[in-house]
């Protein structure tokens, strides 16, 4: 029987947060997908990892980011979106 297993980025991301080596962080919902790490280390001289999170909600971006420094990373810099959509109440 064949298998398919679907890696959720939720899961990626977690991965990413405890065993990548970096000092710096991008995050945000699917805004910040094109985010390009490489720009980012250039202009503050970092080591930065990407971690998107599609349609997440900003309790979610903020659970990953308390995993990361639980994680024990030395980290820097954190760019972060801000949807002007999620800050708006309707």
């Amino acid at each position: 029987m064949d298998k398919n297993y679907e890696m959720d980025e939720r899961y990626i991301n977690d991965g990413i947060v405890r065993h990548f080596d970096y000092n710096a962080i991008i995050t945000g919902t699917s805004m910040t997908e094109n985010f390009k790490t490489s720009e980012f280390d250039d202009l503050f001289s970092v080591n930065s990892i990407k971690i998107p999170f599609s349609g997440g909600t900003y309790k979610e971006i903020n659970e990953c980011l308390e995993r990361a420094y639980g994680a024990g990373k030395n980290i820097d810099i954190i760019i972060r979106s801000l949807d002007l959509s999620s800050l708006i109440l309707m």
